[in-house]
This record gives structure tokens, sequence and C-alpha cells, in this order.
């Protein structure tokens, strides 16, 4: 009874009921999902999703019945290093971000399991065994595209490949875990520390792919191959010694995926990275006792600190609460927030109120938002150093067109994706549901296009592409920025889903949204060039530009406004009963 007592872990019925519960609530969500989707309130929803499901696995399988098959011992190499560029990758995401949310627990968890006499090793497994869940989905379409490289004379050959693909893609959810558990444990110090260490090896990976490009691509090739020689720098700096040293936890499970047989020598690989899951586990369970130890004691310490001086709490709560409202109009910190809202409020005062909440959030995020942008300004920027002339401008307004319709979205979730909890609170202020939607979306779109102007302004300078070109993309590509958030938005008013949702929904939804905005983007670029044909086929001098011009913009910001009318549509018919995701 003593040393039961004295354990990190509950016994094995415990965990066999956990295990039931979320085989249980997966089986609920399923059915929910399917009863959602063919609801009535979403039928056409329902019916352009599976148009373009079926439109993805026709190109999918199409283009990898036609894919020649890489080298068994480069697929190795590729699994286990790029397990560990991600993995580089995400401590770096993590290091500058205060999002804290991967660990987290729903209101229903906290209720039911946060309450029930188990220990916290177990609602750590019960997180685990979610992500499991969820990886399961991810092996399968990874499986699928890797399936012509597997060659097996047993016909085992898909079966190795999914158990090692799913033994890494496991391993690597748990490292993610670990790193952010380890991360919100730091003090400012060990923290602050640990974004520079995190940021010299993010900048040394970076440095070895810019070099293998360099290396590999003669001066003054066309954009398009730099491109196509950036996926085969990855796959080098993925397969050099450095990063295959830590790939050694990943490459017992990619040894299984690509072996060609069940030799003695897959069975023992096969054994380890089985094991080294559980390992990992125990690591995560010890390291995260640790640190809520470590947690507690800062608490104790903070409020001892706040109670030796007398009404500090006080005063600081009203400093950070009042902040806003104290400062008066010439004070320095206050001019981006005013400057931003001004013209908001001209256009409508219900709407400039809305957006006015989310100041807070761009100031507390402001360097996670500025580091999310800044890969993207330099990725944009990269055909100016390609050594082409005339093709520069336009990939670089393509690279600007791409970032805005990808990347934006997920790193400027600042609207009414962030707000699901509050939705409720949203829904009964009495503000119309245009000025909410406007409200909500100004400040992404504000910064989007702030993001915009940056790159067209410094392309501008070096290339030199006329004032006609730069007024002509500048709006147009605003106008992008105001469609893509409207459509987000509106996607997430129809399908409502929690920040850290994961599973076979979540997958589908983002590979389809990604479908559907490509084929947007197409087809507005096909249009866009009969337009600019055409034009110029019936119309002589300056009449053809101004046409272009003219007929661009109004296609661009028709297409904007139409879709921010489906926000607002779907915002109006938004059902608290009905389309609330619980979690």
């Amino acid at each position: 009874m003593e040393a039961n007592a004295l354990s990190t872990w509950d016994d094995w019925q415990t965990h066999r009921d956990l295990l039931g519960l979320t085989m249980a609530r997966g089986r609920f969500r399923i059915k929910r999902t399917i009863s959602r989707m063919l609801s009535p309130r979403r039928i056409v929803a329902t019916a352009l999703v599976i148009i373009y499901a079926v439109l993805y696995v026709t190109f999918g399988a199409t283009i990898l019945m036609n894919r020649q098959p890489a080298s068994p011992q480069r697929l190795q190499l590729w699994l286990s290093g790029g397990m560990v560029l991600y993995a580089i990758y995400h401590a770096l995401k993590a290091a500058w971000s205060s999002d804290q949310s991967i660990l987290e627990i729903s209101a229903a968890e906290k209720l039911w399991l946060g309450g029930a006499p188990i220990r916290r090793s177990s609602i750590v497994v019960h997180q685990i065994t979610d992500i499991a869940l969820a990886t399961v989905i991810k092996s399968i379409l990874l499986c699928t595209v890797l399936a012509v490289d597997v060659q097996g004379s047993d016909g085992f050959g898909v079966v190795r490949l999914g158990i090692g693909v799913f033994s890494a893609l496991l391993l690597l959810e748990i490292s993610r875990l670990i790193v952010v558990r380890f991360i919100n444990s730091l003090n400012s110090i060990r923290r602050k520390r640990f974004q520079v260490v995190a940021t010299l090896i993010a900048v040394a990976v970076a440095a070895q792919v810019i070099a293998r490009i360099a290396a590999a691509t003669p001066m003054g090739s066309p954009t398009p191959i730099y491109v196509f020689q950036t996926f085969s720098a990855l796959g080098q700096t993925a397969a050099c010694d450095a990063v295959q040293w830590l790939a050694l936890p990943f490459s017992f499970a990619a040894k299984v995926a690509i072996a060609s047989s069940f030799d003695w020598m897959t069975l023992l690989c096969l054994i380890i990275a089985v094991v080294m899951l559980p390992i990992a586990v125990e690591l995560y369970v010890r390291l995260d006792r640790r640190c809520a130890a470590r947690q507690v004691v800062d608490e104790c310490s903070r409020l001892r600190s706040i109670q030796a001086v007398p009404h500090l709490g006080q005063r600081f709560n009203s400093d950070t609460t009042n902040d806003l409202q104290r400062k008066p109009w010439y004070h320095p910190s206050a001019w981006p927030s005013r400057l931003a809202l001004s013209p908001l409020a001209l256009i409508d005062t219900d709407a400039a109120a809305v957006a006015a909440r989310t100041v807070s959030s761009v100031v507390r995020y402001r360097t996670t938002i500025f580091m999310s942008l800044l890969v993207p300004v330099l990725l944009c920027l990269s055909p100016l150093v390609t050594g082409r002339v005339l093709d520069q401008w336009l990939y670089v307004v393509g690279g600007i067109a791409m970032c805005t319709s990808l990347i934006a979205p997920a790193a400027l979730k600042i609207d009414f994706r962030r707000d699901l909890s509050r939705l409720l609170l949203l829904r009964s202020l009495p503000v119309k549901p245009r000025s909410m939607v406007l409200g909500q979306l100004w400040f992404p779109f504000l910064i989007t296009c702030f993001f915009q102007w940056t790159v067209i302004a410094i392309a501008s300078m070096v290339l030199q592409p006329g004032m006609q070109q730069v007024c002509l993309w500048t709006g147009m590509l605003a106008a992008l920025s105001a469609f893509t958030f409207a459509f987000e938005n509106a996607l997430f008013l129809a399908f409502p889903h929690s920040q850290r949702s994961q599973g076979i929904a979540m997958v589908l939804r983002t590979k389809l949204t990604f479908l559907g905005k490509s084929s947007l983007l197409v087809a507005a670029a096909l249009v866009l060039a009969i337009w600019a044909t055409v034009c110029r086929d019936n119309l002589n001098g300056p009449m053809s530009e101004i046409a272009i011009f003219a007929g661009a913009q109004f296609a661009c910001w028709g297409l904007a406004a139409m879709t921010f009318l489906v926000a607002t549509w779907c915002w109006k018919r938004f059902d608290i009963s009905h389309d609330i995701a619980p979690e």
C-alpha cells in the first residue's frame, strides 16, 4: 500500500478506463461530425468539401502513380533527418511563443479528470492517447505518399512502412510536448538563453540550406530552379552527419519503414523503436512532475513578494487594466493603435470598438507576430538574389500572394478563431453583424497589408518596376488579404473548432482548405491573364493599361467584398446551440 502511494503511476485498470473514455469520445465525435455535415445548415459546404476531396484524391493518386521510386537509403535519411528539422523548427517556434494551449485540457476534462482521484501521469497519458489517434491519420496520409518507394519481397512492405512512420511521428509528437513543457517551466533568464540557442541552431541550418542552394544553382538561373533546388538542399541537410546524429532516436523507426523483409536486424530496430515510445512518455511524465513542483515554488515566491509590499497587487492590476485609458493621445506608445483605429472609426465606430479589444493581443504577441512574418518577408525577397531581371518582380508578388493566403492566416489568429470561448459574449453585444465581422478582421488585414507594403517597397526600390505596377499589385494583394481572412473566418463560423483540436477532421480541413484557396488563386490568375490579353488586343495605348488596372481592381475587390458578405451572413446565422463545437 505504501509503495503504491509513492508510485507516480495508476494501476492498469485506470488506464483501461481512460482508454475506453478516449475510444467512446472518438466514436461520439465521428457521429457528431457526420450529423453536422448532413445538417441542412451545412449541406452546401458539405457538397463543396466532397467535391474538393474527390479532386484532391484523384490528383494525388495520378501524381503518385507516375512518380519514380526513391532510393531506400535516401528515404531513410530523409525520414529521420526530416523529423529533426521539424523538431528544430518547433523548438524555435515554441521558444518565441507564449502560447501554452498544447498542454491545456478542456473544461470538461478539468472537471471530470482534474478532480478525479487519479494521478497526473494518467492525465498525461490520456493526452498522448488523443495525440496518437491523430497520428494514425497523419501516418496513413504519409504512407500513401511513400508507398511507391517501398520494396518488399514478402508482401509486408506497406505494413513495415506504416509501423515505422507511425512510431517516428508519435515520437516526434511526444518530443514536441517535452520541448514545450520544458520551455514553459523556465524562468525569464533561462528562457532568453534558450531562445538564443534555438535561434542560432535554426540560423545554422538555414545557412547550410542556402549554401547548398548556391553551390548547386548557377547564378542567373530561373527562379523555379532555385525553388526545386531548395527541396534538394533540405534533403541533403537532413541527410548530413550532424543532423543524423541528432536523429538517432528516429533512425530505428526509419530503418523499419524502408526494410525489405522481416530479418533479425529489422526486428531489433522494431523493438527499439517501440521501446523508445514508453521511454519518451516516462521522460515527459518525470519532466511534468518536476516542472509542476517548480511552478508551485515560483508562485509561492511571487505571492510572498506581493504580500511584502502593501497594495502591490492592486496597483499592478490597475496599471495593466487601465493602461490604454490612462495614456494621453500624445503618448508614443499610443500612436500605433490610434493610427490603426482612426481610419476604421471614420467608417464604422462600432467596428472600431470591436477592433480596439484586439490591441492588447497585438501588443502581447508582437514578438510572435514579428517572427512569424519575418521568414515570409525573407522568402518573398529571395528572388532578388537570383541574378535574374525579367521575372524577379513576378516571383516577388507571387511569393507575397502565397504567404498572404497560406502563412498569414496561421500566424494571425486574432479574429473569430481565437474567440471560440467568447462567441456567446460577442453574440450578445448590440453590434450589427457587419460591424462585428469588420472589427474582427481589421487588425489581421492591416498587419498583412503592412507586410505586403514592406516587401513591395523594398522590391520596388531594387527592381524599379514602375508606379503602375506598384499600384496595381498593392491594390490586388490588399484585396487578397481581405479575401483570405474573410474566407478563413467564414469557414470557421460554418465549421467551428477548437484551436487545439486534432484528428481526421482537422487533417481533412487543412488539406481541403489549402486545395480550395490554391484553386481560387490559380483561377484568379487565369482570369486576370485573359482580361489583360483581351484589353491589349482591343484597346490601344493608355486605354488598355487603364482598363487592365480598373478591371483587375474591380474583380479582386469585388471578390473580397462578396467573401466579406458571406462571412457576415455566416456570423448572422451563427447559432450557439448548434454551431459551437464541444471540446
